[in-house]
C-alpha cells in the first residue's frame, strides 16, 4: 500500500505541464476539467498497481465514500442557501408590505415640494 500512497500523491500534484502553460487560450472550465481528467486517470492507474483484487477494492470504496460525502455536503449547502434566500425574501416582502404605507406619503410630500 505504500506504493499506492506515493502514486496517489503524484496524481494529486497535477500535470507536469498544465493546459494553457504555453499561452493557449484556455478557459478556467477547460483547465480544471483537464486537471480533473488527469487526476482520475492517474488515480485509476494507481489503484490498478495493486495486484490483489480485495486490497484494490478498499481504496476504491474509500474514494467513492469520500466523493459521496462531498456531494452530500454540497447538496446540504445548496438547501441551506435556498432556505436563507427564501427567509430573506419573506422578510423583504413583509418589510415592504408593512412600511410602504408609511413611506409613500412622505415621498409624495417631498416630491410635491420639489415641483413647487
Amino acid at each position: 500500500m505504500a506504493g499506492l500512497t506515493d502514486a496517489m500523491e503524484r496524481a494529486r500534484e497535477g500535470r507536469f505541464i498544465p493546459l494553457g502553460v504555453f499561452g493557449e487560450k484556455v478557459s478556467s472550465e477547460e483547465y480544471f476539467a483537464d486537471e480533473h481528467d488527469h487526476l482520475r486517470s492517474k488515480t485509476r492507474d494507481a489503484h490498478f498497481t495493486v495486484r490483489d483484487m480485495e486490497l484494490r477494492k478498499q481504496p476504491i470504496a474509500s474514494a467513492r465514500k469520500v466523493e459521496q460525502l462531498i456531494r452530500q455536503s454540497l447538496d446540504e449547502d445548496v438547501i441551506s442557501a435556498n432556505r436563507q434566500v427564501a427567509t430573506a425574501s419573506a422578510r423583504t416582502q413583509t418589510y415592504l408590505a408593512t412600511s410602504t404605507p408609511n413611506f409613500l406619503p412622505s415621498l409624495i410630500c417631498v416630491l410635491t415640494n420639489m415641483r413647487s
